[in-house]
């Protein structure tokens, strides 16, 4: 596997081309919205040999985790104030977010996490401390889950939810 960092596509050219990458991930500050976004994700998909397409990723969860703002992304709450709303709800949320990353070429969010917490919250540093989990009650969690999921699949983006115990 060969990491690359930064926020320019063209860094990414020959190794795309020449060593038949078929993924990327957009994560740390992509505060400038979805133009650039788009920009950088065309670019992308252009080092891609003829008839193949890149998966291009972001981490795009809400709340603390949401590396992808500015014009042309709402602000998504956190996965726990997700929780709290409808799953009806939630699933037409995650569609109008879904269409925001589609819009921006983005096919895939690394979003949700499926996971319940269930020790004190702020003792669980990487998903209760960051409020990632949709809350305490397992089978909630897993109706919030799948509306969050099938949101993104309605707009036409693939997931990776992450399953995690605390």
């Amino acid at each position: 596997m060969r990491r690359l960092a930064g926020s320019d596509p063209s860094s990414l050219a020959s190794t795309i081309a020449d060593e038949h990458i078929g993924s990327a991930i957009l994560i740390g500050n992509w505060n400038t919205g979805a133009d650039t976004v788009k920009t950088a994700t065309a670019q992308l998909q252009g080092y891609a040999p003829a008839g193949n397409r890149l998966i291009i990723a972001t981490d795009q969860e809400g709340g603390l985790v949401q590396h992808l703002k500015g014009a042309g992304f709402d602000t998504m709450p956190s996965a726990t104030q997700q929780g709290a709303m409808d799953v009806s709800q939630l699933r037409q949320s995650a569609s109008a977010w879904g269409t925001q990353l589609k819009a921006a070429g983005i096919n895939v969010d690394l979003a949700p996490v499926v996971g319940t917490v269930t020790v004190d919250r702020s003792s669980n540093a990487p998903i209760g401390a960051l409020y990632r989990d949709f809350g305490l009650d397992p089978a909630g969690n897993a109706d919030h889950a799948k509306a969050f999921i099938q949101g993104m699949s309605d707009s036409g983006v693939g997931n990776s939810a992450a399953m995690h115990t605390a």
